[in-house]
C-alpha cells in the first residue's frame, strides 16, 4: 500500500508531506531511523520515535 509520495533534493533529504505529518502526529523532535528489509533491494523500513527531554528515544506507538 502506497501511504505518501516524498522528493529527494539534492542533498539527499527526503520531504514528508503535512498530511502525512498531521495523520502520524509527527514533529520536529520526532526522529526517523530506517531500516533495511532483509532479501529486498529496494524496500525500507521507517521507524518513528520521539525525543523525550532526558535524550532518549521512545517509539511513537509505545506513546499512546
Amino acid at each position: 500500500m502506497w501511504i505518501a509520495e516524498c522528493q529527494i533534493d539534492t542533498r539527499g533529504r527526503i520531504t514528508l508531506p503535512s498530511s502525512f505529518m498531521k495523520a502520524n502526529k509527527l514533529d520536529k523532535h520526532t526522529k526517523i531511523f530506517i531500516q533495511s528489509i532483509a532479501n529486498n533491494e529496494n524496500t525500507v523500513k521507517m521507524v518513528f520515535m520521539k525525543e523525550e527531554k532526558n535524550g532518549q528515544c521512545r517509539s511513537i506507538s509505545d506513546s499512546e
